[in-house]
């Protein structure tokens, strides 16, 4: 079991951060950062620290397994993903809600499943526990999932078409770099897959966008574009890619598209 005092601390200062972002309000101040202009709202600050603070406690929470030091040194830094994605889709969604009852209920929720999907990076850091097979599976689930959300997300808050794409492109390599790392794929190898991997979903989502496709059917396009690609490039990595399996990714990935686009408008 994670320590149980350090994890209680982190996800109270959390919950404390969430719910300072429904009342905290300070005046936007213009940044002029080598002679780029623009304006820091407190949202975004909060956010910023918010987003630093998860960062932080995962990684002291997970450091205290006793597995750790057998493990690459870059594991611990891929157990913050999946947490901090969670924490920009609260943050977003608790941003557009009113009423501070809805607001408890959301902060409540959004703190329950952080402290759960903490809990599943820590025991996922042994791999010969009892439960291993099932927690990464589960794991594997929850990153399509924040996919989906996170891609619907930056759909309703960015409405510039080429912000929107440099976004989720960072936003599906560091997804990917996930996948491809929590299946025992080599991290040199796999970065500029990763890379190229973002830039097509990048030009993915810059394709979507004049389609006036609804929110729903731009992130799902999108979250299958992100399985495809990262799974076929899982295979390729592992030496298990053949011309079947890709033609497998090639056909579900372009069947399940269709029928998306198909109901887009």
């Amino acid at each position: 079991m994670p320590p149980r005092d350090r994890l209680t601390v982190v996800v109270a200062l959390v919950a404390v951060g969430l719910f300072c972002s429904f009342w905290v309000a300070l005046p936007p101040r213009d940044v002029v950062l080598h002679g780029f202009s623009y304006t820091l709202t407190s949202k975004m600050l909060l956010g910023v620290v918010l987003l630093g603070l998860t960062c932080a406690g995962v990684e002291d929470v997970v450091r205290r397994h006793p597995k750790i030091e057998s493990q690459p040194q870059s594991r611990s830094l891929l157990c913050w993903i999946l947490p901090a994605a969670l924490i920009v889709v609260s943050y977003a969604v608790l941003s557009r809600l009113t009423g501070i009852e809805t607001v408890v209920v959301g902060v409540l929720v959004a703190s329950m499943t952080f402290s759960l999907l903490v809990i599943a990076e820590y025991y996922a850091l042994d791999a010969t526990g009892r439960w291993h097979t099932v927690i990464q599976f589960s794991l594997h689930l929850v990153t399509y999932l924040l996919a989906m959300l996170l891609y619907t997300v930056v759909h309703l808050h960015v409405p510039a078409e080429v912000p929107t794409a440099i976004i989720v492109a960072v936003v599906s390599a560091i997804l990917g770099l996930r996948v491809l790392c929590a299946q025992q794929c080599p991290l040199e190898r796999g970065c500029l897959y990763v890379l190229g991997l973002g830039a097509l979903l990048g030009v993915g989502s810059w394709v979507l966008s004049p389609c006036k496709v609804s929110p729903l059917s731009y992130s799902l396009a999108l979250t299958v574009l992100l399985y495809v690609l990262s799974g076929a490039v899982r295979q390729l990595l592992l030496g298990k890619l053949t011309r079947e399996v890709a033609l497998e990714y090639v056909l579900a990935g372009g069947l399940i598209l269709l029928l998306l686009l198909s109901y887009a408008r």
